[in-house]
C-alpha cells in the first residue's frame, strides 16, 4: 500500500470518530491508488439480508447513496452471500452482473474488483472499485483492497462502540438525574432545568464545546453529593465524616459537593465537571465552601450553576404564583447577592435569559 495513503488513513482513525468521514476518505483513498473511476463501501443491514451504501465516490456516487442491494443480487451480492473476493475485468461476460444500478445512476460499470469485510471474523459488508482506469484489475489491487476494507471494518467497529459507550453513559445520566429527583420536592425536575438553563448561560458566556460538556455533567449532578450524605454507611466508603468536615468547616454548607467530587472521582467523562461540582456554592466574596474561592479564582461553570442553583431555590420558595411575580422576585434577590454570593456578568446573562426564554419554568 502506498505510504502516503496508509498515513493518511491511518491519521484519520485515530483523529475522528466519525463514522462517514472516515470510510468516505477510505473509499477516496481506494480510488487513488487504484486508480479507480469510483469506489463504494456496502454495509449489512440488521438483517443481514440486505446491503446499504455507507460510501460512494465518483460522479454518480449521490444518485445510489439511496439504493438497497438484497444479498445474492448483483455482484455486491455475490460478494456478501459468498463472503469471497471477485475481480471481473468485463461485466458484459459475467452473469452476475445485474447492471440496474448503472440504469438507476446513469454510471456505466466496465470492470470491477469487490472484497468482502471482516471483524474479528465477523461479516460487516463489502468494498467495491469500479473501472480501472488504466489495465487491469491485479492480485496486487485485490491484496491492496483487503487491507483497505480491514481498514473500514476498524473504524466501523470503533464507531460502533463510542455509539455503545455514548448510549451507556446517556442512560447512566438519567438514571443519576432520577435519582436526585427523589431525595425530595424540591428536586423534581431541578436537574433537568438545571442543565438546559447552564447550557444557554454557558453559550452566552462564551464558553468552548469542551467546556460546555463538561458544564453539561456538572449542572445535571452537581446535587448528587446529598443522596451520600443521607447514608452514613457511604460517607464512610467515602471516608468522610460530618462531625470532620463541620470542625474545619464550621457547617456542614457545601458537604455534598465534597461527596459529590468523590463520588465521581475516577471517571473520565466527569474530569472536567468535578472542579465545577467542587465549587458551586464558593461565593464571590471568598464566604462559600468549601475552599473559600473569591472571584474569578472559581470556576466560570461553577458561578453558572451557582445562579441557576440559587435562582431554582427562589423559584421553588415561589411556586405556584403568577409568572410576572415570579420573575420579579427573581431579579430583585439575584441583584442583591450580585457580587456578594453571585458573578455579576452570569446574573446578568441569566436576567436577559428570563426576558428571552419564555420556556424557562414551564
Amino acid at each position: 500500500m502506498d505510504a502516503a495513503g496508509l498515513f493518511e488513513i491511518a491519521e484519520e482513525l485515530t483523529s475522528s470518530t466519525d463514522l462517514d468521514t472516515v470510510l468516505g476518505k477510505i473509499g477516496l483513498v481506494g480510488k487513488k491508488l487504484l486508480n479507480c473511476e469510483a469506489s463504494s463501501i456496502m454495509l449489512f443491514d440488521d438483517t443481514r439480508k440486505n446491503l446499504y451504501f455507507k460510501v460512494a465516490t465518483g460522479d454518480k456516487g449521490m444518485a445510489i447513496k439511496k439504493l438497497i442491494i438484497p444479498v445474492g443480487v448483483g455482484v455486491a451480492g455475490w460478494v456478501a452471500q459468498n463472503l469471497q473476493p471477485l475481480v471481473i475485468g468485463d461485466v458484459t461476460r459475467d452473469a452476475r452482473f445485474a447492471g440496474q444500478f448503472d440504469k438507476t445512476s446513469g454510471f456505466v460499470t466496465k470492470s470491477l474488483l469487490c472484497v468482502p469485510m471482516f471483524f474479528k471474523g465477523e461479516p460487516l459488508g463489502i468494498v467495491e472499485m469500479l473501472n480501472k482506469i488504466n489495465g487491469q484489475f491485479t492480485q496486487e489491487d485485490q491484496m491492496l483492497l483487503t487491507h483497505l476494507a480491514s481498514f473500514a471494518s476498524i473504524a466501523i467497529s470503533n464507531a460502533r462502540l463510542v455509539h455503545e459507550q455514548r448510549n451507556f453513559f446517556a442512560h447512566i445520566l438519567e438514571v443519576l438525574a432520577i435519582s436526585i429527583e427523589s431525595i425530595g420536592p424540591r428536586f423534581v425536575g431541578r436537574p433537568w432545568r438545571c442543565q438546559r438553563q447552564a447550557a444557554y448561560l454557558g453559550r452566552r458566556l462564551g464558553l468552548s464545546a469542551k467546556e460546555l460538556a463538561d458544564l453539561a455533567h456538572a449542572s445535571l449532578l452537581y446535587d448528587i453529593g446529598f443522596l451520600a450524605e443521607k447514608n452514613t454507611r457511604y460517607m464512610d466508603f467515602l471516608s468522610i465524616s460530618r462531625m470532620e468536615y463541620k470542625s474545619s468547616e464550621g457547617s456542614l454548607d457545601g458537604l455534598h459537593s465534597v461527596l459529590a467530587e468523590k463520588m465521581l472521582s475516577g471517571v473520565e467523562l466527569f474530569k472536567g465537571a468535578i472542579p465545577i461540582i467542587r465549587h458551586h456554592h464558593e461565593c464571590m466574596d471568598g464566604s462559600g465552601t468549601p475552599d473559600h474561592l473569591k472571584g474569578e479564582a472559581i470556576p466560570l461553570g461553577a458561578r453558572i450553576i451557582a445562579v441557576v442553583d440559587t435562582a431554582e431555590d427562589i423559584r421553588y420558595q415561589l411556586r405556584g404564583v403568577p409568572r410576572e411575580q415570579l420573575l420579579g422576585q427573581l431579579t430583585t434577590e439575584l441583584q442583591s447577592l450580585s457580587s456578594i454570593r453571585l458573578d455579576p456578568q452570569v446574573v446578568k446573562a441569566y436576567l436577559e435569559m428570563l426576558q428571552e426564554e419564555e420556556m424557562v419554568y414551564e
